[in-house]
């Protein structure tokens, strides 16, 4: 009896639960083979058969963690299957919990699943095993702008603009044009004794403030805050205020302009 690719994987995800895994001996082929990222924790990156399935590779994954998939979308091409959904639960030695989304690729020969491809955030699982909790999304978003800040002006690196930052950049600094192309194009012309110092990061939602000290951007050392916000993970948007640094030592207060910069 023939059935279709999309049922054997629906009915997969259904028999992983505790009970029902006898079940996937009917739905898994005999020789099946399953490919995983690099990165997978603990596992290797192939397992070939229905024997190293259930003693080498179930065993190893359920005493590491204690998870469910959750599908929510079946793309179908004939014998092949790609389903993408959550994968959700927690470590099982640290407890720290853990929801990624997963991408899944079956084949199926018309009767059982021969092979399958496994893709996942395996950073976040590692993290997970290994007792270190996940970034909240807003603390996300403060490291991203960290890394991109300190990429292009203290690495000098404009590749980082084409990594972290958005494709459609917004500028709201009037001397400064939209896109990264404009950033680029000062990165070539800033001085040798150019330098960067961020201070405090703050970080609510999609927003991120940095307040930092220029040398070198103009004449006298400029101290301001950056703003940016972050869409689709991605830097995407940016406004600014800048002024002249007053030293300390001929301030009225004696104080530093800048927040404790950060190592």
């Amino acid at each position: 009896m023939t059935t279709t690719a999309v049922d054997l994987v629906k009915r997969y995800y259904g028999s992983l639960a505790s009970g029902q895994r006898t079940n996937l001996m009917d739905i898994l082929d005999p020789n099946i083979v399953l490919d995983f990222q690099e990165g997978f924790p603990g596992g290797r990156p192939r397992y070939r058969g229905i024997k190293e399935y259930f003693e080498d590779f179930l065993e190893l994954i359920y005493g590491a963690i204690d998870f469910e998939f959750v599908p929510e979308q079946f793309l179908e091409s004939g014998a092949h299957v790609v389903t993408t959904g959550r994968m959700k639960g927690r470590a099982t030695g640290s407890g720290v919990p853990f929801d990624i989304p997963f991408a899944h690729a079956w084949t199926s020969n018309g009767r059982q699943l021969t092979h399958a491809r496994f893709y996942s955030d395996t950073a976040i699982l590692r993290d997970a095993v290994a007792g270190r909790p996940a970034l909240n999304p807003t603390e996300q978003n403060k490291e991203l702008v960290l890394a991109g800040m300190k990429g292009v002006f203290i690495d000098r690196d404009p590749t980082v603009l084409d990594r972290l930052f958005s494709h459609d950049y917004r500028q709201h600094n009037p001397s400064i044009a939209n896109g990264t192309a404009a950033i680029k194009t000062i990165l070539k012309s800033l001085p040798a004794n150019f330098s960067y110092q961020p201070g405090l990061a703050v970080a609510e939602g999609d927003y991120v403030m940095i307040h930092g000290r220029y040398v070198g951007w103009g004449p006298k050392p400029m101290v301001g805050v950056d703003i940016f916000q972050v869409a689709n993970g991605k830097i995407a948007e940016h406004w600014d205020v800048l002024q002249e640094e007053v030293p300390a030592t001929q301030s009225a207060s004696g104080n530093s302009m800048l927040t404790s910069p950060q190592a």
